[in-house]
């Protein structure tokens, strides 16, 4: 378990080093800024496609640890075709669009059978106490290493600029870009030694159930059952409402309100310390009163940063609104974490996260067309981008109407908590590694 940590800070590293700065590349290459919200989203949407084949690639490798290794190399070389179009100064659209989809593809098709795996190191027979605590941990680590990349690839493209001749700046501001993307591959690497050296259960892959679409679907609309095709399903609609503003953030802060790369970094990377620093704060909360009131604390909590963008451009204000985004998120995805474990049986759960990859990338796609056909329409203003945000504040509102099929209905936690949850939260701030071991 405490490899699993090490693990996920180095593939954060790479997340934060390389997946974040995708579409800042785009812009810089002048490929323009529908397509740098699309990159960010319509691959993903392709490789949860390709990434389909996870449940019959796992009963060829024999393991969900072996196919888990094949793929998270695949997304480790994936930074190569970048890296060269960094070193060569100019790279094709479809080239960018080939490479991010290869880097989603292999992912989502680790993190499938990756699910059942962890969930055979974090069993359900330690009771939800322990996994909240431990993944609370680990998704902390992950924020570590996530904020660590991207300050580091703002500081390097802001240097850059700023040390730069005029004359020279681009070319050198695209090295960078060329150095970014090679430490990202080489996070991966990493990340995959660690992968090698944990435990793997006894357990063939062979035995794994496949749940069709049409199945899912029945397990959505039936009624006192399911939970686990509901929670799924409310996820989808999350997805397909935020991803109409989402990918267009980046365009926004570097194209309509012209800020540096280091304020990028800064902005962006403040989401990623909100969840860091919260989500001790949400693990003790999740051992004392459970996944299902995080859930309902993140959707509603995750709504009101965005309108934040449409109503201001104060720096001061549009910080604080990150930070709270990100503190939000990681209630939301913890939660919904815990629930997938708690919920998805462990014969189906590498066929129906491999379906839920495929149903959140094709509901992030629609998002993001919606989203970029209406920016196109409007004209790229800032008007047009305020109306965006408004638009998906009014979709992230109506997703709460799903919430009670998935959670039920479930009071807020009481003031009475305050104290001994300040307590689990300061004992988790002060663990990160000694009480994460493997259980026997």
């Amino acid at each position: 378990m405490r490899r699993s940590a090490i693990d996920g800070s180095y593939f954060s590293v790479m997340v934060g080093l390389g997946e974040f700065y995708i579409p800042a590349f785009v812009l810089a290459v002048g490929l323009g800024e529908v397509f740098s919200g699309f990159v960010a989203t319509l691959p993903q949407m392709v490789g949860g496609v390709v990434q389909m084949i996870a449940v019959p690639g796992a009963r060829w490798a024999g393991s969900a640890k072996r196919w888990s290794l094949i793929c998270v190399a695949i997304q480790a070389m994936s930074f190569f075709p970048l890296f060269i179009g960094a070193l060569v100064g100019a790279i094709p659209a479809w080239a960018v669009f080939l490479s991010a989809t290869l880097y989603w593809a292999s992912g989502m098709a680790a993190g499938a059978t990756w699910a059942t795996w962890i969930s055979s190191i974090v069993p359900a027979r330690l009771g939800g106490r322990v996994r909240s605590r431990y993944f609370g941990i680990r998704q902390r680590a992950l924020q570590v290493g996530q904020l660590i990349g991207f300050i580091v690839g703002g500081l390097l493209l802001y240097g850059v600029v700023q040390l730069a001749p005029a004359d020279a700046a681009h070319d050198a501001t695209l090295l960078v870009f060329a150095a970014m993307f090679a430490g990202a591959g080489i996070c991966r690497g990493i990340s995959f030694a660690y992968l090698v050296s944990i435990h793997e259960p006894e357990r063939s892959a062979r035995e794994d159930r496949r749940v069709g679409p049409i199945e899912l679907l029945r397990r959505m609309v039936s009624k006192g059952h399911g939970r686990d095709a509901k929670l799924l399903g409310y996820m989808f609609l999350v997805t397909a409402a935020v991803n109409v503003s989402g990918p267009f953030i980046n365009p926004y802060i570097l194209k309509q309100l012209e800020l540096n790369y280091l304020v990028y970094a800064g902005l962006v990377g403040t989401v990623i310390l909100g969840k860091m620093l919260a989500l001790p704060v949400w693990g003790a909360l999740g051992q004392r009163v459970g996944a299902r009131r995080l859930l309902w604390i993140g959707a509603i909590a995750t709504i009101p940063p965005v309108a934040v963008f449409a109503i201001t451009t104060d720096l001061r204000i549009l910080f604080a609104a990150q930070f709270i985004a990100g503190a939000a998120w990681g209630a939301y995805e913890l939660g919904t974490w815990l629930l997938q474990l708690e919920h998805l049986h462990e014969r189906e759960r590498t066929s129906l996260m491999a379906t839920y990859f495929l149903g959140n990338t094709l509901a992030m796609g629609l998002g993001t067309l919606a989203g970029g056909w209406l920016l196109s329409a409007l004209g790229t203003d800032a008007g047009a981008y305020v109306t965006l945000f408004w638009v998906s504040v009014a979709l992230r509102t109506m997703t709460l109407g799903a919430v009670p099929m998935v959670a039920g209905k479930v009071g807020m936690p009481r003031l009475s908590h305050a104290a001994a949850l300040a307590r689990r939260a300061t004992t988790l701030f002060q663990t990160l590694g000694p009480d994460i071991t493997r259980p026997r």
